[in-house]
């Protein structure tokens, strides 16, 4: 009996680990792509503007920052030394094109102090966040 001589054996385990590589690299791939473009909340992205409140009606300018609509659906204002949710509206429910901005009344009847500091945060439905500082005048 003849065995395989050993530049025939080399070659066939390059030519083995060769094909082994290039089927898991495709695997990796494409699991990490799809991971990505599967799940809405990493294409959203979103940033307040401008805050401002007219009588006890608080405001806020919000551009989208990402590739997808947003769909804002929460809003809370915070005062910002004590922590305490002054007020929370979950019913803003405010569609922004990608690349829009948007003016968006987020609070119809709240009890501001002024010279007090306020963190004013919006929720996406997906639960992406954007917070802004707010002092009224």
């Amino acid at each position: 009996m003849r065995a395989v001589s050993p530049v025939v054996a080399t070659a066939l385990l390059v030519l083995i680990a060769v094909a082994t590589a290039v089927l898991l690299y495709l695997w990796v791939s494409g699991t990490v792509s799809n991971a990505s473009t599967n799940n809405p909340a990493l294409q959203e992205s979103l940033k307040i503007e401008a805050v401002y409140n007219n009588s006890n009606k608080v405001y806020a300018y919000i551009r989208n920052t990402g590739n997808v609509p947003v769909n804002v659906t929460t809003a809370y204002l915070i005062q910002l030394d004590t922590g305490n949710v002054v007020a929370a509206n979950t019913s803003v429910k405010t569609i922004i094109n990608a690349s829009d901005v948007k003016n968006v009344l987020l609070f119809n009847a709240a009890t501001l102090k002024k010279g007090v500091t306020y963190l004013v945060k919006v929720v996406t439905k997906d639960g992406v966040e954007a917070t802004s500082l707010f002092t009224p005048r």
